[in-house]
């Protein structure tokens, strides 16, 4: 265990793909979080109550953003390292497979394509707790979805204030921009289920 924790800081060095992860990690922990809040709330304005229905709908919007966000990843980030490499092969007149760069290079794409995929993942799987609970008598579907609803919403203020540490921004006006996304994500999906439900009127 000691010995894969050198090699990794020693990866680390060679890619600094510990900051690249953690850009990818809060982008796609809102991404996840902007996205189930979405499902839900497009699901709660629509009269939706069926628990198995709306946890099959969350789950399959979290298996989609997990393969997107891990192979889109791996794609993006593999052909910009493998580019990177060759620009490096023909400056230093050598091969450079077989090496630690190269190694290095590859732990770092599966690394990053992980955190891309996972960390929304995980968001999903959070806010849809509430309802996986609702499956047994202790909570209604009803108090799943207020639940679930907030937890979006201090999802979100974390996030900003995690966000405005990184940046040394007032962590106040941070949290209250991710917190204003949230709410506009909120307006836009009930002004759509409001036309949609007034054109069958």
């Amino acid at each position: 265990m000691k010995k894969l924790g050198k090699k990794i800081e020693h990866y680390e060095k060679i890619t600094g793909m510990s900051k690249l992860a953690r850009r990818y990690f809060v982008m796609n922990t809102f991404d996840g979080t902007l996205t189930i809040f979405g499902v839900l709330l497009g699901s709660f304005l629509s009269g939706l109550m069926e628990v198995d229905t709306i946890a099959t709908m969350g789950l399959g919007a979290g298996a989609a953003i997990f393969v997107s966000g891990v192979w889109g990843t791996y794609l993006s980030e593999r052909a910009e390292r493998m580019k990177s490499r060759k620009d490096l092969e023909r400056s230093m007149l050598r091969n450079l497979d077989s090496t630690d760069i190269s190694r290095a290079e590859s732990f770092a794409t599966v690394y990053v394509s992980l955190i891309d995929g996972l960390s929304p993942l995980i968001a999903i799987l959070l806010v849809l707790l509430p309802f996986f609970i609702s499956f047994t008598p202790i909570l209604d579907v009803l108090s799943a979805y207020y639940i679930s609803f907030g937890m979006c919403f201090v999802m979100f203020l974390l996030l900003g204030i995690f966000l405005g540490k990184l940046s040394k921004e007032n962590l106040a006006i941070s949290a209250l921009k991710t917190l204003a996304i949230g709410l506009i994500c909120a307006v836009i999906i009930y002004t759509i289920s409001s036309l949609t439900a007034s054109s069958h009127i």
